[in-house]
């Protein structure tokens, strides 16, 4: 009868020794995400405060900018006047009352 108190006592140790080190992953993982957030969101607050306003008076950033903004544009025009030609397509040389 010793022998299955022993065992008892033994499976009781190994739950709580397994309880105990699920409860610190848990613990230990929040935290971790916590410290891990405040330090982004510090790391961005700099960023934003410090780096961003260089970034965007930069010339070579305004130049990038002005082709992108171009080329949407040019994309936009191309993409009307296709829906203005295959609106006259469809209505026989008409043009859409728009």
């Amino acid at each position: 009868m010793q022998r299955t108190g022993g065992i008892k006592e033994l499976i009781e140790q190994i739950a709580i020794n397994l309880a105990t080190m699920v409860v610190g992953v848990t613990v230990g993982t929040y935290l971790g995400a916590k410290i891990m957030k405040h330090e982004l969101t510090k790391e961005i607050s700099h960023y934003i405060l410090n780096e961003l306003p260089h970034v965007l008076e930069s010339e070579n950033f305004k130049v990038k900018m002005r082709e992108l903004t171009r080329s949407g544009l040019r994309e936009l025009w191309k993409i009307i006047m296709e829906e203005i030609e295959h609106g006259r397509n469809e209505e026989g040389g008409k043009t859409l009352g728009i």
